[in-house]
């Protein structure tokens, strides 16, 4: 299994992120997230998470794929996607301050926008994947030092989500 999750909350067109008050990405706008417990599963782990940086408890969520990242060579490291829409209806008081950070809606726009430093590198690829359509994805981030240099993008099989030998996982990974 990878070790990590990222949670998309979308309503209409903005999304709840989270102003890190803690490395990794200290000071920057990024999804909700984190990482597995151990024996938890990747769909439980987003839940879990969302529940403790947001204060949502939601009973769902859609896995849409997987963000990977090389920092050099075959070494990788990687994270389930997961997606939630909220109603138009549903306000929350935010934004707000959480032990997090601070929790905040973004538009899409926002969050797109080409000259947008405060953002973690990968979100805005992720955010432009989700809304581009239902599919289910990995998201390949290649890093040099905390610089990202470039990405692919490649279709990925929902049933990823559910594989748990890493050693497969890792196979299926670098042999893409």
């Amino acid at each position: 299994m990878l070790k990590y999750t990222i949670c998309f909350i979308q309503q209409e067109d903005r999304f709840l992120l989270l102003n890190r008050e803690y490395p990794v990405w200290m000071g920057m706008w990024n999804a909700p997230g984190g990482k597995l417990e151990p024996g938890e599963t990747p769909r439980e782990s987003a839940l879990r998470e969302i529940a403790e940086e947001t204060g949502l408890l939601l009973e769902t969520v859609d896995f849409r794929g997987i963000v990977t990242w090389f920092t050099g060579g075959r070494e990788f490291g990687g994270m389930y996607v997961y997606h939630a829409e909220l109603p138009s209806d549903d306000r929350t008081d935010i934004p707000i301050r959480t032990p997090e950070g601070i929790l905040d809606w973004k538009k899409t726009d926002w969050i797109l926008h080409p000259e947008n430093m405060g953002i973690t590198p990968n979100v805005p690829h992720c955010v432009r994947l989700l809304t581009a359509g239902d599919g289910c994805f990995e998201l390949r981030c290649h890093y040099e030092g905390d610089h990202l240099i470039r990405t692919e993008e490649l279709e990925l099989d929902r049933s990823f989500e559910h594989l748990t030998d890493r050693k497969r996982i890792e196979e299926m990974i670098l042999s893409r």
